[in-house]
């Protein structure tokens, strides 16, 4: 059975809409964290599937009360290190 239009984005959960929130939020975390806007999609992109590990680089970035000096290089190192989640 097909469902109309307007009702596909209840029955699928608002996927892309959530979608677009969380990367809406993770573009403000890095933000807060000083990552320059011409690194931002960069750094989104490095992070498809891997959405814990940057949260968990940008926490270590706070952590670091300043000493890391360019967040975004860092971010981005601690994401090519970081294994792929696999898909269960």
């Amino acid at each position: 059975m097909q469902l109309p239009a307007a009702f596909a984005s209840l029955a699928g959960g608002g996927g892309a809409a959530h979608g677009k929130a969380a990367g809406e939020e993770l573009r403000q975390m890095l933000r807060q964290v000083k990552v320059p806007s011409y690194d931002l999609e960069r750094v989104l992109e490095a992070a498809q599937g891997q959405e814990r590990a940057l949260r968990e680089a940008i926490d270590e970035v706070r952590r670091s009360k300043g000493k890391i000096n360019m967040p975004a290089r860092y971010i981005l190192s601690k994401l090519r290190k970081a294994v792929p989640a696999k898909a269960s």
